[in-house]
């Protein structure tokens, strides 16, 4: 089964997807930006579903 997800790059955005009741899918490294080894942030996959958007919204506003 080959899911849809989200990308996140804000630490704000992610806990309140959570606070919501959405499960980070998985943590990885962000891509490095050039002339970098490797990336000093993180990136947050989510499932895409149309729940997650929505709270997404909400939180910008």
């Amino acid at each position: 089964m080959n899911k849809n997800f989200k990308v996140i790059h804000s630490l704000q955005l992610m806990m309140h997807l959570v606070r919501n009741g959405f499960n980070v899918s998985k943590v990885t490294d962000a891509y490095p930006k050039q002339g970098e080894e490797k990336s000093k942030y993180k990136v947050f996959l989510f499932e895409n579903t149309p729940e997650l958007n929505e709270c997404c919204l909400m939180f910008k506003k």
